[in-house]
């Protein structure tokens, strides 16, 4: 944790903010698009992203590591109108619930083949990917975010701890 001491990291969003804020960090927090002209130019030192954006951006012309933390995840969202879901016949719901099935499978298996491509490709401009970070500072990471989860828990209300819990569960699988 004391890397961070000073480090001025972009972030995008509040939580990353609320995070990185209670760590030595000084987030500052950026839109995707001015993030590497600010990198480049000294104003900021990290990048907090995935490793579709640090390929994409080609950080490795500005940093030499990039390091999982897994402080996001990326997700995809399908949606059916509900009025127009419950219209549907029941073997025509069971499609539709088939599809959905189908294609949260389909998307899973994009983001670990995405996430490794992404990683051979930053590897072989030089930067070094870092994997299996220390769990004690992963724990601290999770420690910062305390109060983040809290606000978001306030603000989801009764909903907040199943909605966490299928989500641990889901992680677990």
């Amino acid at each position: 944790m004391e890397a961070l001491d000073g480090v001025k990291l972009r972030t995008y969003d509040a939580n990353g903010t609320i995070t990185f804020g209670n760590t030595a960090a000084t987030p500052v927090q950026l839109s995707w698009a001015d993030t590497v002209p600010q990198l480049s130019t000294g104003a900021i030192d990290a990048v907090l992203t995935s490793a579709d954006g640090g390929a994409a951006a080609q950080l490795w012309e500005q940093q030499s590591h990039f390091t999982e933390v897994n402080y996001a995840m990326p997700l995809q969202f399908v949606h059916v109108n509900r009025d127009v879901y419950e219209a549907l016949s029941d073997a025509q719901k069971a499609w539709v619930t088939e599809a959905a099935a189908t294609a949260e499978d389909f998307g899973w298996g994009l983001l670990e083949d995405r996430v490794a491509q992404n990683y051979t490709e930053m590897e072989g401009h030089g930067m070094t990917v870092v994997t299996g970070v220390d769990p004690a500072y992963l724990a601290t990471l999770k420690e910062a975010a305390q109060s983040a989860l809290e606000e978001w828990k306030d603000k989801m209300g009764d909903d907040a701890d199943s909605i966490l819990a299928a989500f641990e569960e889901l992680r677990a699988e």
